[in-house]
């Protein structure tokens, strides 16, 4: 991952001091002053014009470090919105002074700058918020954009053009782990909800803010990898909203150099490592060791509902293999909640609790191992093996 370079040159004083800034937190200095308004208004408009240089002059008493700190926070904000889509993570940053008189310049490369690719762009975040209900919480939307954000895109590694970009993670559908944080930042952003990118020298994911707390959302980790290879109906939830005492297992966390999740409020609710998760009314409803739960997001309130255990296994005729892992999923259309077993599909009614067969396999040489719902068409993936990509087969019009 691309680092944003900073550099100091302290010309009063005939000093050069260098000084590397990686991609780390974006409350990295609380002592540090926000920029004027007249400063912030210079890099918008630089950064509207696609300008590849940036000249921003303005009158400071703090240190260079705390202001180019600050210049680092508003261009991280600032890329988090959907107008600037097409600013890279390749930036760096000059900075000078003499007395009070701080003169900073902005190095930025672009990409995705055409007219028609904006217009992809926009079509894809709207195309995402159209199935954001207006009356859900914001950990219902949170929930949903993270989904929407790992189940649309599949992980490359930065060798690959432009994949920092939330244009490459939702138009491209391939994108590296800024392409990532960048994508649910915007997402988030669209719907209201304050979130940062914080980043160290190997990853980045985000903060996002419910109520007075942050809490750590790390949609690449959750991106699920079954035998180093993408499952594309499959999403995990280990690393959304988490404290920094959670983030203990995380491959990343000796080298963060933050702590802002102090709240472990939603910790202990795991919602499930494969499925997709459902929504109806306050609540979200997930899969986890077996069952099917349902979280009442206004009382904070977590409910077993029913269990989802069977044994995925295949009969090739002289051999029957046997699976122990468990591969049943939620889809959704309205407040009907589908769920697949081995070989079957079942129904429930969010509304009265029922739960129905619709669909059954008779196939017993192939099991089911995922299902999705789209355009109110039901569809099943069967395959032979649950820890390979299935094969997409319509079910039935919903």
């Amino acid at each position: 991952m691309r680092t944003l370079k900073a550099v100091k040159r302290i010309i009063a004083a005939s000093v050069v001091l260098m000084l590397l800034m990686s991609l780390c937190s974006s409350f990295a200095s609380v002592s540090a002053q926000m920029l004027g308004d007249d400063a912030v208004k210079t890099i918008r408009a630089g950064l509207t014009a696609q300008q590849p240089k940036i000249k921003v002059g303005m009158k400071s008493n703090s240190s260079l470090q705390d202001v180019m700190l600050n210049v680092k926070d508003t261009l991280y904000d600032l890329m988090n919105e959907k107008e600037y889509f097409y600013v890279t993570d390749d930036i760096s940053i000059d900075a000078s002074s003499r007395g009070n008189n701080v003169t900073i310049m902005i190095n930025v490369k672009y990409s995705n700058t055409t007219a028609a690719e904006k217009k992809k762009f926009y079509k894809a975040v709207d195309d995402i918020m159209k199935g954001v209900d207006k009356d859900w919480t914001d950990i219902q939307k949170a929930a949903y954009l993270h989904d929407k954000v790992v189940l649309g895109t599949d992980y490359l590694d930065s060798s690959h053009r432009a994949v920092g970009t939330p244009y490459a993670a939702l138009v491209e559908r391939k994108a590296f782990c800024t392409g990532y944080t960048r994508a649910y930042a915007i997402l988030l952003n669209e719907c209201g909800i304050a979130s940062k990118a914080v980043y160290n020298d190997t990853h980045g994911w985000n903060l996002v803010r419910l109520g007075s707390h942050w809490y750590h959302v790390d949609c690449t980790f959750d991106d699920a990898l079954i035998n180093n290879k993408p499952i594309p109906y499959y999403v995990s939830h280990h690393y959304f909203l988490r404290s920094d005492s959670a983030l203990k297992d995380h491959p990343n966390y000796d080298k963060r150099r933050f702590k802002n999740a102090d709240s472990a409020k939603y910790d202990k609710i795991v919602m499930g490592d494969i499925s997709p998760l459902a929504f109806y009314g306050k609540k979200i409803y997930f899969i986890e060791g077996g069952f099917v739960y349902s979280y009442d997001t206004e009382k904070g309130k977590l409910y077993k509902l029913f269990d989802v255990k069977d044994k995925w296994s295949i009969d090739k005729g002289n051999m029957v293999y046997e699976w122990t892992g468990n591969f049943a999923q939620l889809a959704q259309n309205g407040k009907d909640i589908y769920f697949n077993l081995n070989r079957k599909i079942k129904k429930y009614d969010a509304k009265t609790g029922k739960i129905s067969v619709v669909y059954e396999l008779k196939d017993t040489s192939m099991t089911i191992c995922g299902i999705n719902v789209k355009d109110g068409v039901l569809y099943a993936y069967f395959t032979t093996d649950p820890n390979l990509a299935g094969r997409l087969y319509k079910i039935k019009k919903l």
